[in-house]
């Protein structure tokens, strides 16, 4: 298969799972997004919301809320740096919204690559408070 017939097959491979995927959060009810929005657990760091969740019993962070205190514009470009093993989509509850979350692997391995000053602090913060205390 040339390059651009594989480039444009996995693209509709893509676009046909996103709309199983969509169509499989669509139809939460209004308790099961009760139940999902009782399980973020909400921190504060310098001010940004940071918002956690348990699931499979690991601690999952919500990637775009740390790219935002980091100071990264696109947390879907940043996300392909971390291995599936550390990030998973999980429903938020907030309409229906999915989104990238890392666990305490993931994190330490973006901030280890991270060329913001404040990701060694902020992983440090959430080792404390997210993963130990939270």
């Amino acid at each position: 298969m040339t390059p651009s017939l594989e480039g444009k097959r996995k693209n509709a491979e893509r676009r046909n799972f996103m709309d199983q995927f969509s169509r499989c959060r669509s139809s939460l009810s209004s308790d099961q997004v009760s139940a999902i929005l009782e399980q973020l657990k909400f921190f504060d760091f310098c001010g940004s919301k940071i918002r956690a969740m348990d699931h499979e019993g690991q601690r999952w962070i919500v990637f775009a809320d740390i790219c935002r205190t980091l100071g990264y514009k696109n947390a879907n470009n940043e996300a392909k740096m971390i291995p599936s093993n550390e990030k998973c989509r999980l429903e938020i509850g907030l309409k229906n919204t999915c989104a990238v979350c890392i666990n305490k692997n993931g994190l330490a391995r973006f901030t280890l690559f991270a060329n913001k000053e404040q990701a060694v602090i902020f992983r440090d913060w959430a080792a404390m408070t997210i993963f130990e205390g939270g």
